[in-house]
């Protein structure tokens, strides 16, 4: 396949303008809000929302590791004792819900 491009454009001198653009404006951006420095610098907001979901995500996550160690405790000791049924439900649940996604 050939493509002829019968209206070439200068990108170089758009980029460059765009670059002196946008550095410009954050350098006003940022001696507005903060004047006692010279370079801009990033920074994030999050919502209170995302900071609850961390939370929540963080305790989860926690007790999780506890009943994992849990768990490991009784299968080393011997005491753990598996359902073969519960066992056998999960596996097919999660077998069916693998095979639903795209």
């Amino acid at each position: 396949m050939r493509i002829d491009d019968y209206n070439p454009v200068d990108t170089t001198a758009t980029r460059s303008n765009k670059t002196a653009e946008t550095t410009e404006a954050a350098r006003a951006s940022h001696s507005r809000n903060h004047p006692a420095h010279g370079l801009a610098s990033d920074r994030v907001e999050l919502s209170d929302i995302a900071s609850q979901l961390s939370r929540i995500l963080h305790a989860d996550a926690s007790d999780r590791a506890n009943l994992i160690g849990r768990l490991a405790a009784q299968v080393q000791s011997g005491k753990y004792i598996a359902n073969p049924v519960e066992v056998g439900r999960a596996l097919i649940t999660e077998t069916l819900a693998l095979g639903e996604k795209p």
